[in-house]
């Protein structure tokens, strides 16, 4: 399944027509602990890439145990500037059939856009 880019814009009504997305954040996790959007969850590309996704996208994101992950759900990636999060959607694509978007310029243009991000311990 091809992935779709979203602009940061839009991301607030993604979020409405979408509200049990996935949001992947592909950056480290000391940088996903300084600045974040709410509710994501941090799984580097490198790791993400490791990950044996045959049994699906839940079990392979199993140390998220609290995550309900349903089939058809869409996942979005994001990193700092978007090309960590075309990387994971363009291995993502192969491996999973939900509907996949990439943060368009990511976290740095959300602080851009003054859209609400979090920080601290996730």
């Amino acid at each position: 399944m091809a992935f779709e880019f979203l602009e940061p814009a839009a991301l607030q009504a993604f979020r409405a027509s979408n509200p049990g997305a996935l949001l992947i954040d592909v950056r480290d996790r000391d940088m996903h602990g300084q600045l974040r959007l709410a509710d994501s969850i941090c799984v580097p590309l490198e790791e993400l890439q490791a990950r044996n996704f045959s049994d699906g996208l839940a079990a392979a994101l199993d140390e998220h145990a609290d995550l309900k992950v349903q089939p058809g759900q869409s996942v979005m990636l994001v990193c700092q500037l978007g090309r960590r999060a075309v990387m994971a959607a363009q291995f993502l694509e192969a491996q999973i059939d939900n509907p996949l978007f990439v943060l368009s310029g990511g976290v740095s243009a959300c602080q851009e856009g003054d859209l609400e991000m979090g920080s601290g311990a996730a």
